[in-house]
C-alpha cells in the first residue's frame, strides 16, 4: 500500500506543476505521502495537512524526517470526529 501511494504521488507532481503555489493544503492527506511529495519537487511551496490527529502526526513525523518541516504549517482537527 505504502508504494502504491508513493508511486501515485509521483504520478500526481509528474502531471500538474505546483510551481505558480505558494501555499497547499492536503485535506484527508493521511500519512502526509503526496504533501511530502509535492513540497519536496517545489522548492518554497509550503502545506498544510488536515486530517484526523493520529494522521496528522504521522504526516508531521514524515516530513521532519525528509527535512521538510519548516515549509509544513500543522493542522489540528477541529471538527467534531476529527479529534
Amino acid at each position: 500500500m505504502a508504494d502504491r501511494a508513493r508511486r501515485e504521488a509521483a504520478d500526481v507532481v509528474a502531471a500538474y506543476d505546483f510551481g505558480g503555489l505558494d501555499e497547499i493544503v492536503d485535506v484527508g492527506g493521511g500519512s502526509g505521502v503526496l504533501l511530502e511529495a509535492i513540497l519536496e519537487a517545489t522548492g518554497g511551496l509550503r502545506g498544510t495537512l488536515v486530517d484526523r490527529l493520529e494522521a496528522v502526526e504521522r504526516a508531521t513525523a514524515r516530513l521532519a524526517a525528509a527535512g521538510l518541516q519548516d515549509r509544513e504549517r500543522e493542522q489540528r482537527p477541529r471538527l467534531p470526529g476529527l479529534a
